[in-house]
């Protein structure tokens, strides 16, 4: 064979193996281009879910704005702005109030002579009324607490504002008038009811007894003595839809204990 002759054989044989290994190359899938949809791969822990700006045992109310009690007739409304808070889910229970008095940061429940006649409906004893709100307190006990517990008694309008919201609902559920969603007279409450007994009663942002169970001291004065202040939400010795009405406002001496009475803290939200 001439060096001609060589050439062209060498050059068929290089065509031939470029052309087999274009077809064998078109055969082959490419690989899947990454989908923008997909998930990066990350060795990072999922996130905690966020805790309770107030805690477990308060709830975060948002500021806003809300008509105030009950205007006279052919008065305008009263608008009144809030800013936010925290306030207690229930009302202070007995076994909140004794573990306090045991760590010696709240006042001792002592039966009240002047008030006598009620002294036997207090809530007194631990291993059967633990779990209902504490009741015989004063404006003083109740103050004492709630500093005890880094917080305060509610303002007459944050209590108010809690209980009803900015859309001014008449009662802490809704509209409906007060039947089955209280411990009261007419549910034959003949005493007190453990803390959320009633949870069809409480409000959209899930505070318990604000109507029934148990009036709540406030810390705003009530009158023109200056020795009484505002007591709010009426209680399990009411039958009246009127007492139980979250815009019903009363108030009584700072010195009153009375088993139809008992309270529950508020504070600013942590930064």
């Amino acid at each position: 064979m001439n060096v001609r002759a060589s050439k062209l054989v060498i050059t068929a044989l290089i065509s031939s193996c470029a052309a087999l290994l274009a077809a064998c190359d078109k055969g082959k899938e490419a690989p899947p281009a990454p989908s923008a949809s997909a998930p990066a791969a990350s060795s990072a822990p999922p996130a905690e879910a966020p805790k309770p700006r107030c805690g477990t045992d308060m709830v975060f109310v948002p500021g806003g704005e809300f008509s105030y009690g009950e205007p006279a007739k052919n008065q305008p409304k009263k608008i009144e702005k809030v800013a936010e808070f925290c306030i207690d889910r229930t009302e202070v229970t007995v076994d909140a109030y004794a573990a306090c008095f045991r760590r010696g940061k709240c006042l001792p429940i002592v039966p009240s002579a002047e008030f006598a006649v009620v002294n036997s409906s207090c809530n007194l004893k631990p291993d059967q009324d633990g779990k209902h709100p504490v009741n015989c307190i004063d404006f003083d006990q109740a103050r004492v607490y709630c500093d005890a517990m880094g917080g305060r008694l509610p303002t007459e309008v944050e209590w108010e504002y809690a209980a009803r919201g900015p859309d001014g609902r008449r009662y802490p559920w809704g509209e409906d008038a007060p039947k089955d969603q209280l411990c009261w007279k007419p549910n034959a409450s003949s005493h007190t009811c453990p803390v959320g007994s009633y949870p069809a009663g409480n409000t959209p942002l899930g505070i318990a007894d604000m109507a029934g169970n148990v009036w709540e001291w406030v810390s705003s004065p009530y009158g023109f003595t200056g020795d009484a202040r505002g007591i709010r939400g009426g209680s399990w010795d009411n039958g009246k839809e009127e007492d139980v009405r979250p815009s019903h406002r009363y108030g009584d001496v700072k010195r009153l204990k009375t088993h139809f009475l008992g309270f529950r803290c508020a504070k600013a939200p942590p930064g």
